[in-house]
């Protein structure tokens, strides 16, 4: 049970960066600034290698033919969670990743997002 819940937040946490990291997203985040290619580079870095680490927990405790498909399952899940969560509640995603940004040496934690109607 312990190996679901690491899988999941770890993962959600590795899906926050992607999406911090297009264009779109960073931009509600921070307003009027642009992403760098250096801030990219690190935030989809930190995704990736949070994304492939989720994969040991789950692989030594499912084995590797169920550990795979539990891993992709529950990536998916967290996928679509930090998807509602960036276009349905910008606030709330900034919060999170105010609260949660361990990038912060690239960034300044996230301002409120714009309202865009």
């Amino acid at each position: 049970m312990t190996a679901l819940w690491v899988i999941l937040v770890v993962s959600f946490f590795s899906f926050m960066h992607f999406a911090v990291s297009v264009q779109k997203h960073h931009r509600d985040l921070y307003k009027k600034m642009t992403i760098t290619n250096k801030e990219f580079r690190v935030l989809q870095s930190v995704a990736w290698v949070t994304l492939l680490y989720t994969l040991v927990p789950a692989i030594q405790h499912w084995g590797m033919g169920i550990g795979i498909m539990a891993w992709l399952m529950l990536i998916t899940v967290s996928a679509l969670a930090v998807t509602v969560l960036v276009n349905f509640a910008p606030e709330s995603f900034a919060k999170l990743w105010r609260l949660l940004g361990v990038v912060r040496f690239i960034a300044p934690p996230a301002e409120r997002p714009l309202r865009t109607k």
